[in-house]
């Protein structure tokens, strides 16, 4: 930064520094009169510290100060453990530091912390052999973020402590730095920066196939019969080579293998009768883990291979900056690179792609779109009910088998966007070729507008008005979950038939199918349209998508998912999928899990009990069909455990018409549960499906599992699948569901997501400000109808950070349901479904009871009061403390009850009826109860 000032000032300033050389900023002048502000070793470390802290924490805990890291280069490290992508850098770090460590170059991290409490925050420093801002310290952090403009984790942001003031001694690319150049970027300067992309476009400059698959022991390939064992590398001098990164257990790569290998023979033999000597190979670069991996994979090759293991690998891997595979590198016969999407090429073209220029790739896109030109773009078949939707290799569509004929296509194809059906271009549509017949089809489909017939032309001009399945062509930006996309103008027309309508645009919430260069299908949903632009989410993540080869086609269909009764009983991931290897779901019916609106006047009372099995929730807290209780608990409380254990011990409780008292359901076919983890790990994941499994509760039970490696997006719909099958279950076929959401937390994270890549204004601690109404339309699911058998009863888990109820997922939780339970045993009392015709008639009395013995019992317990303190006791080891697999249904629990309660005289018990008392408290204790 630089001023301009007067002389006078000018000297001012600089005596001022002669007597204060300790100021953080000092001016240097320069020989144009200017003076320029140069920044002190303290200035950049001032921002690690604040009024009440002047350390870091070390990897041990202890404390360093913040001085100690004068003279070196810092990295401040914005991440979270809850964030795959943070941890995946995190390790590629820690192995970039060590090794400058060792070099002992003057280079230090320190880890800025944006995870949600402190457990977490531990266990991420674990594995951090750097320092860590105190995860208390929010205000610094905060600091941080806002003075460097941080917009996305994981973040490096690199400090020159000698540098100066302005941007000049800060570098944001960090985590790119690292990633593409490693430890040799050090340190980590601009210059050097500088430097290393200068190398880097000399090496592209010199390349040659010599200099990149040979080193100082090895200038060979290894090859196949009828080829040498041993193929030098001189030999592939002018030829177009291939390099193939894959692997045996990759499978995208064995699904790509096979065409690869078709594709190369064609190639092959195409160039036998070449004059020009024109030849084409391929190199296989593996990325197997064991040498009889790599052996088995290369033996189904016909090319040429570097051997397993050599430091060649990970040279070229880092030099073509391959992100993911199969991937293929094309080079030309000067040794040059022609194309890293050499297998996106392959997808669209097959051989014709051959030699990948730019110059061929242009040809073959100009030759598809006249081919195009008179091709519409939807079409009804014969044979198929569905509306068939023409796609192409250019919209990732790729060769296929004709459902009609049965024989191979490629190229352009009319395919069924809902189930796959395909067939070629040429075959007989479904409209007559007699134009009177023409008319009449037409007519019936009840198009808007006339007909009119031209004799001469024999041809039919229609006005009218058709809605037909839109599609986006270009996609314009990506956003974390989000893909923006502009809309293509398309002309359409059909054998003889001009046709002139209004096109209709995509709709909110509208479900839309999303093709990828290399052939794979995502599926995704409409956030947003504005004018000509469409905002949409991916269920799947956007990574891999490009605005060259992807294409979206939408649906004209909102989210639906397949239900049965076949559901129960087996897992599915969060997007509904079965993952459990068993077979596919026969749906019953495709519902929008949006699910409908309840007439609120069509809600019935709830009355009859749920028991969880778990006597502090079933006597103290009881739950009746149709509510919705949350379950609030925190970081290192056991809701895993106890979610698992209602799934395994909660029933029904019905009443008996010739008795006061009542009794288990034992209609077991009319309870289910329908269970849904949101952003679990994957330990979690398998003990809810192994405690499901070995405990027999698994029949009963339709578990989604929506892990925390998988996309965020996919979050979101995972609880609206779980609840609209419930629904189903309830609704249609009239079992009593339970419905256990874990964890809430996850989901509201999701949100936030979501809502920040829309960059939408956030609300408090970076909410959206609709996440109110949004949690809304999940509980508010729960409940009973009128006229209906079934039942859908909600308990939700959330977890709060750092212990804080009022953070807003617990705080509009609370507001929306009817009440909570918190694992901390401070129980919120709701006895609406217990008493008398509900479950038994000293139910409500028992409860009252134990409550006001439990407290009098805390009170005295300093004054050493037997009666009290004996019940106090036994009250917390008999009645609280019940096992994870110790079931009890409502009856025990409360015969249980009354076992303490004989601790105390009859006329201790102030809370209990003398009739109650009469009929339970007469009841003799027996000498194994008492103890």
């Amino acid at each position: 930064m630089r001023h301009e000032v007067k002389e006078e000032e000018l000297l001012e300033k600089k005596e001022k520094n002669n007597n204060n050389s300790k100021e953080d900023d000092e001016f240097e002048v320069l020989n144009s009169g200017e003076v320029e502000v140069v920044s002190s070793t303290s200035s950049y470390l001032s921002l690690l510290t604040s009024q009440d802290r002047d350390f870091l924490l070390s990897p041990t805990g202890t404390q360093v100060k913040v001085s100690d890291l004068e003279g070196k280069v810092i990295g401040l490290y914005f991440s979270a453990n809850w964030y795959l992508p943070c941890q995946n850098f995190t390790q590629v770090l820690v192995n970039a530091y060590e090794q400058l460590k060792i070099c002992e170059s003057k280079f230090e991290v320190v880890f800025v912390s944006s995870d949600e409490d402190l457990e977490a925050f531990n266990n991420y420093r674990a594995g951090m052999p750097w320092l860590a801002i105190p995860f208390s310290d929010l205000e610094s952090k905060k600091a941080l973020n806002r003075r460097f403009d941080i917009e996305g984790i994981p973040c490096l942001i690199i400090l020159q402590t000698n540098g100066r003031k302005d941007d000049d001694g800060i570098l944001h690319n960090g985590v790119e730095m690292i990633y593409r150049y490693g430890v040799q970027a050090f340190p980590f300067s601009k210059e050097r920066l500088e430097e290393l992309e200068e190398e880097e476009r000399e090496r592209h400059e010199s390349q040659t196939l010599i200099n990149l698959l040979t080193n100082h022991d090895r200038d060979f390939l290894l090859g196949h019969h009828p080829m040498p064992k041993q193929v030098p590398v001189g030999s592939l001098t002018g030829k177009t080579v291939g390099l193939y990164f894959s692997a045996q257990w990759c499978l995208p790569g064995l699904d790509f293998t096979p065409k690869l290998i078709s594709i190369y023979h064609n190639i092959k033999q195409s160039l036998i009768k070449d004059i020009d000597g024109e030849d084409f190979e391929i190199v296989f670069v593996s990325s197997d883990t064991d040498q009889s991996q790599f052996d088995l994979h290369f033996n189904t090759m016909p090319w040429l291979a570097l051997p397993f293991g050599d430091p060649i690998t990970k040279y070229l891997t880092k030099y073509f900056d391959i992100q993911g595979i199969p991937s293929l590198v094309i080079l030309g016969p000067d040794g040059k690179t022609v194309t890293k999407h050499g297998r996106n090429l392959i997808n669209l073209y097959k051989e014709n792609a051959y030699p990948f220029t730019e110059a061929k790739v242009e040809l073959l896109e100009k030759k598809m779109d006249e081919e195009a030109k008179d091709l519409p773009r939807s079409e009804k078949h014969i044979g198929h009910r569905h509306e068939l939707t023409l796609v192409s290799e250019g919209s990732g569509g790729g060769p296929f088998i004709c459902c009609d004929c049965d024989e191979q296509g490629s190229g352009w194809a009319y395919q069924c966007i809902q189930c796959g059906y395909e067939v070629h271009t040429n075959l007989k549509m479904g409209v007559t070729e007699n134009s009177s017949d023409m008319e009449e089809t037409l007519i019936g489909m009840g198009s808007i507008g006339a007909i009119s017939r031209s004799r001469s032309t024999n041809s039919i001009s229609l006005q009218f008005s058709i809605i037909y399945r839109s599609e986006y062509r270009t996609v314009s930006g990506v956003a974390g979950p989000l893909v923006i996309l502009d809309k293509d103008n398309i002309v359409f027309s059909w054998a003889g038939i001009i046709l002139s309508w209004n096109v209709k645009g995509p709709k909110y919430q509208e479900i839309v199918n999303i093709r990828l260069g290399d052939g794979t299908t995502r599926r995704g949903q409409v956030l947003e349209i504005d004018g000509e632009k469409a905002v949409v989410q991916v269920f799947e993540g956007t990574s891999g998508i490009d605005n060259k080869y992807t294409t979206v086609q939408f649906t004209r269909e909102v989210l639906k998912t397949p239900v049965s009764m076949d559901m129960l009983g087996r897992i599915f991931n969060g997007s509904g999928k079965p993952i459990d290897n068993g077979p596919p779901i026969l749906p019953e019916a495709f519902l929008d899990i949006s699910g409908s609106s309840i007439n609120p006047s069509e809600r019935t009372y709830p009355e009859e009990m749920i028991q969880t099995g778990i006597s502090t929730i079933d006597v103290m807290n009881s739950i009746a069909r149709g509510q919705k209780i949350p379950l609030f608990s925190a970081a290192g409380l056991p809701h895993n455990e106890i979610a698992a254990q209602i799934c395994r011990q909660a029933g029904l409780v019905k009443r008996l018409e010739k008795s006061d008292n009542l009794m288990e359901d034992k209609e077991e076919d009319n309870f289910a549960i329908v269970f849904a983890a949101m952003g679990v790990n994957m330990e979690t994941a398998q003990f809810f499906k192994r405690d499901f499994e070995e405990n027999g509760s698994m029949e009963r039970v339709t578990l989604f599992l929506n892990l925390a490696n998988d996309p965020t997006i996919e979050r979101i719909i995972t609880p609206r699948i779980a609840l609209t099958t419930a629904e189903y279950l309830a609704y249609e076929c009239g079992k009593h569901v339970l419905v256990i959401l874990t964890d809430m937390s996850s989901y509201a994270d999701a949100l936030r997501e979501v809502s920040a890549a829309r960059e939408e204004v956030p609300g408090r601690r970076g909410y959206p400000g609709y996440m109110y109404t949004d949690l809304a339309t999940i509980y508010e699911r729960a409940g009973r109808i009128e006229g209906r058998k079934g039942s859908i009863t909600q308990i939700p888990i959330l977890t709060m950070p750092n212990d804080d109820i009022t953070h807003p997922t617990p705080d509009l939780t609370g507001y929306i349901t009817e009440g909570q339970i918190y694992i901390d045993r401070q129980l919120h009392n709701r006895q609406s479904a217990i008493g008398e015709g509900m479950t038994r008639r000293d139910h409500a009395d028992v409860s009252n009871q134990l409550y006001a013995n439990y407290a009098i019992g805390k009170d005295v317990q300093a004054m050493k009061a037997v009666l009290y303190l004996e019940f106090l006791d036994k009250f917390e080891r008999k009645f609280v403390s019940q096992g994870a697999y110790d079931t009890r249904n409502i009856f025990q629990s409360l015969d249980l009850a009354w076992t303490l309660l004989h601790i105390f005289p009859r006329e201790l018990l102030h809370r209990i009826p003398a009739k109650t008392l009469d009929q339970y408290y007469s009841r003799d204790a027996t000498n194994s109860d008492r103890t």
